[in-house]
């Protein structure tokens, strides 16, 4: 079947300027035979000269090995260097944290500096001027210099600037002129912000030049340690001579790498072969340096010794090469040819050459295992040539773009493709192909198309290169229609999941079950715990915020669930950020996953925190409400029993009266939820149903003041009961029986003795001519009521009136300051 033509594809012309190939392109590569004839000039060549080049290799394999040696040299100095740099930085670290510079004690800080300093060093201390404070070669006391040393000011400037140790290069000592580096360490003060003084040790070149000593290099090999500016620190051999010295030019320019090999002149002026191993920790770099002369010693013996055999190999392989050279070239072209037809399998009959026929039928095979492979996974194969716009393509490609077996290999041009693009992308595809091919780099592209057979249309990716040898643009297409559809149906609902996990009104996560680690977290979780999303997912674990009493509990839960694949589910308490706690159901499941990808749980968390209070404080107040009731059944009962029962009328009026007033402090206290009674409420509504109520200022008949004061709500009856049968007493006898009579009730809490002060005063009542002759019924309920608060009352008969003193211990009267009124406010009853 011939595609449709689309209207407008003359336009869209794919030839570019091609790429330049250059000479060698333009001409036609050699035949065969004559790379067969070159094949035998090399067999006479080797062979002349085999045993020279294996004498060579040999050497050069020596010379090779001799680096690595001196590579792995320098990098056993360097760790050991890096060691030493190393140690010296935790004595500083720490002298830094001492008690004694953290106090300023200077004197103290002296002496343990000089009991840890090295050997051959000093450890000094400065400020940002330069100061020194402290010296351990200099007795402590004695003026010290202010450092000028330019090396020592820059390690300075860097401790303060990067509050981190920093390493000097060499420089020379101002108390002691001899060659020497220091590490130089930050000491930051506690009461002080940011680094107060620079800590170093000051060592000396020599020390480091005696540890080099100690490695037993080859002879004529020599080591040095080079500072940041590439002067010799330290140096084995001939420290002396060259400390200080800038390292030889050939090492500076060279060495930029971490490691590796230079040569060059070294400083002494030996050509030299060596190695460099860099401290990235402090930027210095340890070298060797081996002379040439050592190296090539064993090269110039061994030239003399196999020169003369090689050439015995010469003559022997000439004739051979050349005999079978006309034999192989034929059957190779033949193969040649047929393996470079696109969509044909090698049509070569049997050779001399078992080989030859093996490589044709290996080549027929892979053609048909290569038309399976893209028959099953949808894929074609091309070859354009944008001079002319022919291309050549496989079957498969063919088939791809709805044409028949016949299409194929000529039968799918520019044109045809271009007209089988959708109209959208084709302008668009057909500039990238010319870019590519112009650039000659590779292509690669994503477009519909449009089958010729049924015009369905189909997604198809493209991937090519140019081929500067072939002049062509080769490559493959892939339909991946169905993927395409996978990917949006997945990106749809992977946006689906998202919104609902990020939007979710429950806390949701996803956890690692192998690590415990947040991999996930919506914003409602984060709201539970206070932390934000960052924070979470920065490696923390659902332990880090589960309450320690539920921790091991729920890691073993959850670990034998997920090991068995189950759901899990827990009631259990968060720690927040703020350090709140949290009451949550978690309820976890294991998500699928595909193989290979790690597994992921999800956790539904709901904060059941109010429900969990609002439980418990249900439970407290059954308890409470229990506990209250059996008390009030017992004042009742102690009620009755105290009361006399001579006079049946007065017995009821009298047990009426204090359950009344028990009833009044029970109401006050659920009013309030059973956390406390004022004490100013409490006596205005004892006092009420003894004076009345009224507006009127004239009428005042009791007066109450003292600061506000909740009562405890296991005193409130006891005291409700005292203020009962002290207005009961003044109804009858004091000052409530008489019409301008005044009750004057006043407390006041007494810290310094743990008590509560309240005063009952009367004023204006019948003439009190003293104490009764016997202690009256009201007088024992009044001592048996305060003696339950473990409290006591003292009654005084003024003439003009009774006055009573009551004081009972804070602990057990007071819950807590009322904050209801102002302090020291003055309270009229009517």
């Amino acid at each position: 079947m011939s595609p449709k033509r689309h209207s407008g594809t003359e336009s869209l012309s794919l030839e570019p300027a091609l790429p330049s190939s250059g000479h060698a392109l333009c001409r036609a590569p050699p035949p065969i035979w004559a790379h067969l004839a070159a094949f035998a000039l090399l067999i006479v060549l080797p062979l002349w000269c085999l045993l020279g080049y294996i004498a060579w290799t040999s050497v050069e394999q020596a010379r090779r090995e001799s680096q690595q040696q001196a590579l792995l040299v320098a990098r056993n100095i360097a760790l050991q260097l890096d060691r030493e740099l190393a140690g010296l930085g935790g004595i500083l670290d720490a002298l830094a944290t001492s008690p004694a510079l953290q106090d300023g004690d200077l004197s103290r800080f002296h002496g343990q500096a000089v009991r840890v300093a090295p050997t051959r060093g000093a450890i000094v201390l400065r400020d940002r001027s330069g100061q020194q404070l402290v010296n351990t070669l200099i007795p402590f006391g004695t003026p010290l210099p202010v450092t000028t040393a330019p090396e020592v000011l820059a390690a300075d400037e860097c401790v303060f600037r990067t509050v981190s140790t920093c390493i000097s290069d060499v420089y020379v000592g101002t108390s002691d002129p001899q060659p020497y580096v220091l590490l130089d360490a930050p000491v930051v003060l506690s009461d002080r912000a940011g680094v107060t003084f620079a800590l170093n040790v000051a060592l000396r070149a020599r020390h480091l030049a005696t540890m080099l000593d100690g490695h037993r290099l080859p002879p004529g090999w020599a080591v040095s340690i080079l500072d940041r500016q590439d002067r010799i620190v330290a140096r084995s051999p001939d420290h002396e001579r060259f400390v200080g010295s800038l390292a030889n030019a050939a090492l500076r320019q060279q060495a930029t790498a971490n490691e590796g090999i230079v040569r060059g002149v070294n400083i002494a002026g030996v050509p030299v072969s060596g190695a460099y191993v860099r401290l990235p920790a402090w930027g210095w770099r340890v070298a060797i340096g081996v002379p040439e002369a050592v190296l090539d010693a064993p090269l110039r013996r061994s030239v003399l010794s196999f020169g003369a055999v090689g050439l015995l190999a010469v003559a022997a392989s000439v004739a051979a090469a050349l005999l079978y050279g006309r034999r192989l070239a034929r059957p190779i072209r033949m193969l040649a040819r047929a393996a470079a037809e696109v969509g044909a399998a090698p049509a070569l009959g049997p050779t001399a050459i078992r080989e030859l026929d093996e490589v044709a039928a290996s080549l027929a095979a892979g053609e048909e295992r290569l038309l399976l492979a893209q028959e099953a996974g949808r894929i074609g194969t091309w070859e354009l040539d944008p001079r002319t716009g022919e291309a050549v393509v496989s079957v498969p490609q063919a088939h791809l773009y709805g044409l028949p077996a016949e299409a194929a290999p000529h039968g799918l041009s520019r044109d045809v493709w271009l007209a089988l693009i959708h109209p959208a992308d084709r302008a668009r595809v057909a500039a990238t192909v010319r870019d590519a091919v112009a650039s000659g780099t590779a292509y690669e592209d994503e477009f519909r198309i449009l089958r010729a057979d049924t015009g369905e249309e189909r997604w198809v990716r493209a991937r090519g290169r140019w081929s500067a040898r072939r002049r062509r643009l080769v490559g493959v297409n892939i339909d991946f229609t169905e993927a395409k559809a996978a990917e949006a149906a997945l990106a749809a609902s992977e946006a689906e999941f998202r919104a609902t996990f990020e939007n979710s009104v429950v806390g949701k996560a996803q956890v690692d079950p192998t690590t415990l680690r947040f991999v996930r977290v919506n914003r409602c979780f984060c709201e539970i715990l206070g932390y934000d999303e960052e924070e979470l997912l920065a490696g923390m674990t659902f332990l880090d915020v589960t309450h320690p009493e539920d921790r091991s509990a729920n890691e073993t839960g959850f670990r034998e669930a997920m090991a068995e694949r189950l759901p899990y589910e827990v009631e259990k308490r968060y720690l927040r950020k703020d350090g709140g706690v949290r009451w949550v159901i978690v309820s976890v499941a294991l998500l699928p996953c595909a193989p290979g990808r790690p597994a992921r749980t999800v956790a539904a968390v709901q904060d059941i925190t109010a429900r969990r209070w609002a439980e418990e404080r249900q439970a407290l107040l059954a308890r409470e409400v229990d506990h209250r009731a059996k008390n009030a059944l017992a004042v009742v009962q102690a009620a009755i029993r105290l009361t006399p029962k001579d006079d049946a009328a007065a017995f009821a009026q009298a047990v009426e009266g204090r359950i009344s007033a028990l009833a009044r402090a029970q109401t006050l206290l659920a009013e309030r939820h059973w956390g406390g009674a004022p004490l100013s409420t409490l006596i205005e509504r004892e006092l009420a149903g003894f004076v009345g109520a009224g507006d009127d200022v004239a009428l005042t008949r009791a007066q109450i003041e003292g600061p506000p004061l909740l009562i405890a709500a296991e005193a409130a009856q006891p005291l409700a009961m005292v203020l009962h049968e002290l207005a009961t007493n003044a109804t009858k006898y004091g000052a409530l029986s008489a019409p301008g009579g005044l009750v004057s009730v006043a407390w006041m809490p007494d810290p310094a003795e743990g008590s509560l002060l309240l005063e009952w005063v009367e004023t204006g009542g019948p003439p009190v001519p003293g104490p009764p002759r016997r202690r009256g019924f009201g007088s024992r309920v009044l001592e048996a009521t305060l003696h339950q608060l473990g409290g006591h009352i003292a009654l005084e008969w003024r003439p003009e009136g009774l006055a009573c003193r009551v004081r009972a211990p804070l602990g057990r009267t007071v819950a807590e300051r009322h904050s209801g009124q102002s302090p020291a406010t003055a309270i009229r009853v009517h």
